[in-house]
């Protein structure tokens, strides 16, 4: 009986937190929502609109102070659709696969922007990429999306998994994570049947993150302000040509130190 309940106000609760989020998830496209980057649930929402468009990517999407910032230039819907910046600060290749893997199926069909700079090819073989950053963004639902995820090959799980145990730390206090990565890391007859046995406990504890991470969405949209959750819609007519044109003219000018069209205020480091 205790079961039952238990089953049945997580559901009651993950079907008003769906319908809550999705209530709001147009206010939250337009506002910082880096709290609740580690989970997955407002992305899906996202998704699921016909008139947002997710983007990923690291800091250049994040950090740009410029009226061409994706989600300032779209803010008012001026061609009907807005941006929801999925981009975090220090994003990795890793980092954002783990982001898709959680997505899985959720991805099928949907457009979706992947911005690739430099801070996302640093995470390369030689483990150049600084671990403050991939720490910074580890997100164990992610992860274990990944590592359990039934949509991908056992020879990708592999790979990234080993990738991901390259950073111990982010192990620490995770050891049904740690487990299965070893099991799939090592790749062989006996970590396979040790991989599937641990299986259902990966999927106990997915469906436990998944309730914190509704539960944390809908904390986050509590507290934004009314002014947050203001929308204006002001649709108006682009002349693409003369804004690039425009855009170009800026952009030579804020790149005259050097001969290699490095931004001035980057160009001294």
């Amino acid at each position: 009986v205790t079961v039952l309940i238990t089953a049945a106000a997580i559901l009651v609760f993950t079907q008003f937190a769906h319908n809550y989020e999705e209530k709001y998830i147009h206010a939250v496209a337009g506002v910082d929502h880096s709290d609740i980057n580690e989970g997955s649930a407002v992305e899906k929402i996202a998704l699921e609109q016909k008139d947002l468009l997710m983007i990923y990517g690291a800091s250049e999407l994040m950090l740009l102070d410029t009226k061409y910032q994706a989600n300032r230039f779209f803010a008012g819907y001026p061609t009907g659709f807005m941006v929801f910046n999925a981009a975090t600060k220090g994003g990795s290749a890793l980092t954002i696969a783990q982001k898709f893997a959680a997505l899985g199926p959720d991805l099928r069909g949907k457009t979706v922007v992947l911005s690739v700079g430099p801070a996302i090819m640093t995470m390369g073989p030689g483990g150049q990429v600084d671990t403050r950053h991939y720490y910074g963004n580890f997100s164990q639902l992610h992860a274990l999306e990944l590592a359990e995820s039934p949509y991908l090959s056992w020879d990708v799980k592999r790979d990234a998994a080993r990738r991901m145990l390259a950073f111990p730390d982010s192990m620490i206090d995770r050891p049904l994570l740690n487990f299965v990565l070893q099991q799939l890391a090592a790749d062989t007859l006996p970590s396979h049947v040790l991989y599937y046995l641990a299986w259902p406990l990966g999927r106990l504890q997915l469906s436990i993150m998944h309730v914190q991470d509704n539960y944390a969405s809908v904390d986050y949209i509590r507290h934004l302000s009314a002014a947050d959750l203001k929308i204006e819609r002001q649709p108006a007519q682009i002349d693409w040509a003369a804004l690039a044109a425009e855009a170009e003219k800026e952009q030579i000018k804020q790149t005259d130190s050097n001969s290699l069209g490095v931004d001035n205020s980057q160009w001294h480091k």
